[in-house]
């Protein structure tokens, strides 16, 4: 493509050099540079990488686009931009034909919920007939692949060429997890949601390199609004009414608030699944094939949303409790012992996991449990003074170590629970395999933090390991 249709109706200076060059890709990382593509520069909030322009130059880049008006070598194309991250997304848009319009767009935002909301979503859908994608913090799904991404939601450029390939796998629906950072960083920019949902705000995703504050965050979440056509909003949130000020779109509310417009009127938990009852917009009866309350509220904001797309109500009732979410609420059952895998790394998630299972009559509760490296002292320690109440044992151990040292990360958990509770186990899977000795029938062992993720981050290395895997292969060979 031409570097002037790439260019077509965007805002910017031409410095020097020619717009008629053929570009072959864009480049926002100088390492993954490929011949004829063109590197756009960006001020970031950790990196700025106009520090790497005479890298790329050096490797052939012939085109720079840049927040900055630095001088270049008389052979390279240099244009001048203001908004780096808004003029990266018009240029993906541009360079891959639109894929956005070629689609429906579902995008679902919230603090925790999205990924539970977006598969059982997915999973109605495909079951009315719809050929759907699903971008989002597992991966990017579609048919029988999947792609492994870095960020819940992925930077423009990776996310409209995964657009561009569900194009061509005639994908109709695209679901996206969309992250309050992402909205922040522009990386949506250009999309049009068809339909939004929101499913919570709680306080997280606060400091330095995240939001300042909570006005930030809820500001963050209220934008996927402003590209949307039709909203979804949870009337239980504390923050619903300033989710829905100045909301200038059509909506629905749905929740056990009595006015919500859809509303959860009755629900009966047993381990493996839950019934549950509707009235307003939607008023029938379903079951979920796992249990809590904040699950159903999972469902329900699927359930309308497939009810738009006029998936049939028999469909719907039948295919929900076949649904299972990788890393969430996910049960394994062996000699009377109960596992639960829960990517669980929040205070609310922590307490709506424990509320729910006091509900059922276990014997004790064993956690496995560590905390990222390199991330907020009071958010770690917040989420284990929720646990302490509802928790017999402790198992300390490693999640996402990052640069931080395991044995501090740890240190920091037990300083804040009760001692006689706490064992630890520096190394994940001696963590899961002690848990597996010591517990004995009608024992619940809780195995939180990682979900469905297969590495861990581990002082600078990243070491290939599932928590679901590893508790199979221990189920399968105890004697491992």
């Amino acid at each position: 493509m031409k570097l002037k249709q790439l260019l077509e109706s965007l805002p910017y200076t031409w410095l020097q050099g020619t717009l008629e060059q053929d570009v072959t890709g864009i480049c926002i990382d100088s390492r993954n540079y490929h011949p004829q593509e063109l590197f756009i520069a960006i001020q970031g909030t950790k990196i700025d990488s106009h520090q790497y322009i005479d890298e790329v130059i050096e490797k052939g880049c012939r085109v720079i686009i840049m927040e900055q008006d630095l001088p270049l070598p008389c052979q390279v194309t240099g244009i001048l931009i203001e908004n780096g991250r808004y003029i990266l997304a018009k240029l993906c848009a541009n360079f891959y034909h639109h894929p956005e319009k070629k689609m429906k767009l579902i995008g679902i935002t919230g603090t925790s919920g999205k990924t539970t909301t977006s598969f059982l979503l997915k999973g109605l859908l495909e079951a009315g007939g719809y050929q759907v994608g699903l971008i989002g913090t597992n991966g990017a799904y579609f048919k029988d692949q999947k792609i492994k991404l870095k960020n819940t939601t992925p930077s423009s450029d990776e996310l409209y060429a995964l657009l561009a390939h569900f194009v061509e796998e005639k994908i109709e629906i695209a679901i996206i997890e969309v992250s309050s950072q992402a909205l922040k960083q522009q990386r949506v920019e250009g999309l049009i949601f068809d339909e939004a949902i929101w499913t919570n705000l709680t306080k997280d995703h606060l400091g330095v390199n995240e939001h300042p504050d909570m006005e930030d965050y809820l500001k963050s979440k209220k934008k996927i609004f402003m590209q949307s056509r039709y909203a979804l909003l949870n009337r239980d949130d504390p923050y619903y009414e300033a989710m829905k000020e100045d909301l200038m779109i059509p909506y629905h509310t749905f929740g056990f608030h009595e006015e919500s417009d859809c509303r959860i009127i009755k629900t009966l938990s047993f381990f493996y699944k839950t019934h549950f009852k509707t009235q307003g917009i939607l008023q029938e009866e379903f079951v979920l094939g796992f249990p809590g309350n904040y699950n159903v509220m999972n469902a329900l904001g699927a359930l309308l949303i497939a009810q738009r797309y006029h998936v049939d109500i028999d469909i719907l009732q039948k295919k929900l409790p076949e649904l299972k979410v990788e890393g969430r609420f996910e049960i394994y059952r062996d000699e009377g012992k109960t596992w639960i895998i829960d990517y669980a790394h929040n205070v609310d998630s922590y307490t709506q996991l424990m509320k729910t299972i006091q509900t059922f009559p276990f014997r004790r509760v064993f956690v496995v449990i560590g905390a990222g490296g390199n991330r907020s002292l009071t958010r770690r320690q917040e989420v284990m003074q929720v646990l302490d109440p509802y928790v017999d044992y402790f198992i300390l151990t490693e999640d996402n170590s990052r640069q931080e040292p395991v044995e501090k990360i740890v240190d920091s958990l037990k300083a804040v629970i009760a001692p006689e509770k706490v064992m630890i186990e520096y190394h994940r899977d001696e963590a899961i395999k002690k848990a597996f000795l010591m517990s004995k029938r009608n024992d619940v062992i809780l195995v939180v933090g990682k979900g469905h993720e297969d590495t861990i981050e581990r002082e600078g290395q990243t070491i290939c390991f599932n928590d679901g895997k590893y508790i199979k292969s221990l189920l399968n060979h105890p004697h491992l």
